[in-house]
């Protein structure tokens, strides 16, 4: 019983022990730390100083480049309703045959044209009490046609109203450049050349030398939107007028220079 104090005597002077070697290699880390950072703040002052990693010069560019279209795309199609979907595909089909024909006798080749839509639809009457009828079936087909000879888009349009009557779907014209590689460079060229005119304007104001670009990025677009036809524009009897107009490719860029 005589030992308990003396046991408790050697615990209490291990623990003080354990404890200051604690805070001595404390003290020793945050000396360390303290020092390094000092370093690092110091070395991050003499890159700035020298005009290293000091975020450079962002600006952006933006290049347009302009030409006429050379291939034009339309959605034609029909659309019947009749009291059964078997007639109303049978009559579809037999009206789009004389459309494929109208394109055909325009000097259309068979690799331009694709049927891009077809449906079957129940048209449905709602009646007061809630009650829903089918009174019949729409079937609509729609081919995806590419005209190459932009003097007959209106002719090819006009040809296919005669061919098939009132059923006719005309859903659109858009014109395009069917290989618009070199206008995207043009475009592409003009921007970075704007973005470098930019970078050595802001370049000369801060009195600092431009370096090499660091990082690029880009983003483009263009073309004219597409002409859609109203059912008053396809009754009148003259030749419809379509004019391409140009073709716009923009082509923007993003660029961060360094500085020298």
């Amino acid at each position: 019983m005589r030992l308990k104090p003396f046991i408790l005597v050697l615990t209490a002077l291990a623990l003080v022990g354990v404890l200051a070697l604690a805070c001595g290699d404390s003290n020793s880390d945050a000396g360390s730390a303290s020092d390094s950072g000092s370093s690092s703040l110091e070395a991050l002052a003499a890159r700035l100083a020298n005009g290293d990693d000091a975020g450079g010069i962002s600006v952006s560019g933006q290049g347009i480049a302009v030409a006429a279209p050379d291939i034009a795309s339309l959605s034609l199609g029909v659309s019947t309703v009749r009291d059964s979907a078997r007639q109303a595909r049978d009559d579809a089909a037999s009206l789009v045959t004389e459309l494929i024909a109208s394109l055909e006798e325009n000097g259309i080749a068979e690799e331009d044209y694709h049927t891009s839509r077809f449906s079957i639809d129940p048209e449905i009457d709602f009646r007061p009490s809630g009650e829903q009828v089918i009174r019949g079936y729409r079937v609509t087909s729609i081919l995806a046609v590419t005209v190459r000879d932009l003097d007959r888009v209106g002719e090819v349009i006009d040809d296919a109203v005669d061919a098939v009557g009132d059923p006719i779907r005309v859903q659109g014209v858009t014109f395009s450049i069917e290989d618009a590689a070199a206008l995207q460079s043009e475009a592409r060229a003009l921007a970075m050349a704007d973005a470098k005119t930019k970078a050595e304007e802001l370049a000369a104001l801060a009195e600092v030398d431009l370096g090499k670009p660091i990082a690029i990025s880009e983003s483009s677009g263009g073309g004219p939107p597409p002409v859609f036809f109203g059912a008053a524009q396809l009754a009148q009897d003259v030749e419809t007028p379509i004019s391409p107009g140009q073709l716009e490719i923009t082509v923007s860029v993003q660029v961060s220079y360094a500085i020298d």
